[in-house]
């Protein structure tokens, strides 16, 4: 009862907006309950928290500490994910394409590859790479062409074709 009544006080102050507030209350939980479900819990509301507050490299570094603390964990592949988000809401594409790209290679069979695909083309285009984002939304649409993030996939990369003025490829796509 009390790890749950700690994630749920800190819900409560991230709610109200209290996020510093919040963000302690959920590094105290995750001290003492790491390997739990409200710890680990307890990490996204830390790095939600810290993140709202503009202290994204801290929140960044909240999520490695704790993979490097738990390397074999059963949630490292959405703890990762959750981690490299962060770059992308900060605007650093370069380090977060840095980071899907070994995210793909740690994790080649990941129920989570699609969305990191998708995101790591995403990076690509926030650094104005384009042959690579299409590369990747290709890869994507062809590894995972039945899942709903690869039709945003083929969409995002029939408006790249558009915008490079490849008509009838851009129409092959919108079929």
């Amino acid at each position: 009862l009390v790890p749950a009544s700690l994630y749920y006080a800190a819900n409560s102050q991230y709610a109200l907006g209290e996020y510093a507030d919040a963000a302690e209350r959920y590094r105290s939980l995750m001290g003492l309950y790491p390997n739990t479900y409200y710890g680990i819990e307890a990490l996204r509301g830390l790095q939600e928290s810290l993140s709202v507050l503009g202290r994204n490299d801290e929140a960044i570094e909240a999520g490695k500490a704790y993979l490097s603390a738990n390397p074999d964990g059963s949630v490292q592949e959405q703890i990762s994910m959750k981690t490299i988000e962060i770059f992308l809401r900060k605007g650093d594409y370069g380090s977060a394409a840095r980071e899907y790209q070994e995210f793909l290679k740690k994790y080649p069979d990941s129920d989570l590859s699609a969305e990191a695909l998708f995101l790591l083309a995403k990076s690509q285009l926030g650094l104005n790479d384009m042959d690579a984002a299409r590369q990747t939304l290709s890869l994507l649409y062809t590894k995972h062409e039945r899942s709903d993030i690869a039709a945003q996939g083929l969409m995002q990369l029939a408006l790249l074709e558009l915008r490079r003025a490849n008509v009838t490829r851009a129409d092959y796509l919108f079929q």
